[in-house]
């Protein structure tokens, strides 16, 4: 039995992280993409997505509520928010400090850019991952993050533990499948 409906737009890279996610954890959802119906104003006001509707009628808006959601459900993957408190904290901190939500918001990251990564390369230099040497959401909600701006062509030559974080996420069988 499905657990309920997720809507989306497959088009948005926070979108894309929620359903690779879905497939990885192999959870019974359907999946709408707003823009092959006409009434998605009528199921959610706002018209934010990814939104969840469970059969239950449990509504959740934004991806990395839905994310840490959908983990919970599946019952055997909460290592992906983390093992500790700390890890449990940085993962939600990585997972917001890298979602600009509004063009402003996007304008002021690209701005801050060369400083993030900065931040992001001296944390992997003691680590393969953000949050220790365990992949976690913030990896998945980073990895598209950081590979968009990567496919950019920003110079990310000098930015070798990012470059080496790339290809272990790349790997991991959450990703793997669709790079």
């Amino acid at each position: 039995m499905t657990l309920g409906t997720l809507y989306v737009n497959a088009q948005f890279p926070r979108n894309s992280h929620v359903l690779k996610l879905v497939r990885y954890l192999g959870l019974d959802i359907d999946i709408v993409d707003v823009r092959e119906i006409n009434n998605y104003a009528e199921i959610y006001a706002l018209h934010k997505v990814p939104y969840f509707l469970g059969t239950d009628g449990f509504k959740l808006p934004e991806a990395y509520a839905v994310v840490c959601y959908l983990i919970d459900l599946s019952g055997d993957h909460g290592d992906l928010l983390g093992r500790s408190t700390k890890e449990k904290a940085l993962n939600t901190a990585y997972g917001v400090l890298l979602s600009g939500k509004t063009q402003q918001a996007k304008d002021k990251a690209t701005a801050e850019l060369h400083g993030l990564l900065e931040y992001i390369d001296d944390a992997l230099a003691t680590r393969e991952f953000l949050i220790g040497n365990s992949f976690t959401v913030s990896d998945l909600f980073a990895h598209d993050a950081i590979k968009t701006l990567h496919g950019l062509n920003n110079d990310f030559k000098s930015y070798t533990n990012i470059n080496r974080y790339l290809g272990s996420c790349g790997c991991h069988p959450c990703i793997a499948p669709y790079i």
